[in-house]
């Protein structure tokens, strides 16, 4: 009668054979001479107190964890009743505090959410109007050869309202463009320079070309409200293939640089 032969489990067994002779096997402590058996149970002992050295120091970093831990699952009937009574004790803290918060909120401006909207709509609008005004002016008074912006008889726009954040709601997606160029020239027609590194240009270029040039840290968003704002729309995708629009940055001295603003999507 003929066995059969399970090719499969012959391998693996060989395989094992193999590895195992190509392991390197430690010797057991009792094959080493005298010297090296001494050494390794010396060096054992040792081993075992740098462990319990660094079990102490690893704990020492954690003494709030462990206390807040064992106060929690502890059984102890005094400090179940101490547990209990910090509870208690949150719980009034929290209590008394929204009572506070209550009685004085009234008493604070602070708008709603649905009145934050509105204000962040009212304020859209009229930066739109001024920097509409400041576009003709800055035209008109170039040709007495003046280099003024309407902000420099009105002040420079409000720092950034506490509106709605940056990224919240629809139509505050990231814009991708194929490049923005800015230039200094009143009118916006000539000295274009592309905000760009390795090939690449965006509105955080241009913000580092800003900080060259003014040393003020600006943020992505405020540029693309100014853009959309400008151009009267929500979403960058309705913007045209070509569009531009005025951005004045007012360094640490009051001086303000006019940057028109061209983006080519």
């Amino acid at each position: 009668m003929t066995e059969t032969v399970n090719t499969e489990a012959v391998e693996a067994e060989n395989t094992e054979a193999e590895a195992a002779e190509s392991t390197p096997q430690t010797p057991a402590v009792e094959d080493l001479n005298p010297l090296a058996q001494m050494l390794v149970q010396t060096a054992t002992a040792k081993m075992d107190e740098l462990k319990a050295v660094s079990t102490k120091q690893n704990a020492a970093g954690d003494d709030g964890k462990l206390l807040s831990e064992a106060i929690e699952s502890s059984t102890d009937e005094e400090i179940v009743k101490y547990r209990e009574r910090i509870a208690k004790a949150h719980e009034a803290i929290n209590q008394m505090t929204k009572a506070a918060e209550d009685k004085v909120r009234p008493t604070l401006a602070i708008p709603s959410e649905d009145e934050l909207k509105e204000l962040d709509n009212t304020y859209k609008t009229l930066a739109s109007e001024l920097n509409s005004f400041n576009q003709v002016f800055t035209s008109e008074v170039a040709k007495s050869g003046l280099d003024l912006t309407i902000f420099d008889y009105t002040g420079e726009l409000p720092g950034k309202r506490r509106g709605v954040k940056s990224g919240q709601g629809a139509g505050t997606a990231r814009p991708r463009v194929a490049s923005v160029e800015y230039t200094t020239d009143i009118k916006g027609e000539t000295g274009w320079a592309k905000a760009e590194k390795d090939g690449k240009s965006s509105f955080s270029h241009l913000i580092q070309a800003f900080y060259k040039e003014t040393k003020e840290s600006l943020s992505a968003s405020d540029l693309h409200e100014a853009w959309l704002s400008q151009l009267g729309i929500k979403e960058w995708t309705d913007a045209p293939e070509v569009s531009k629009f005025t951005y004045p940055v007012t360094d640490g001295e009051g001086k303000t640089h006019n940057y028109w603003v061209r983006v080519t999507r």
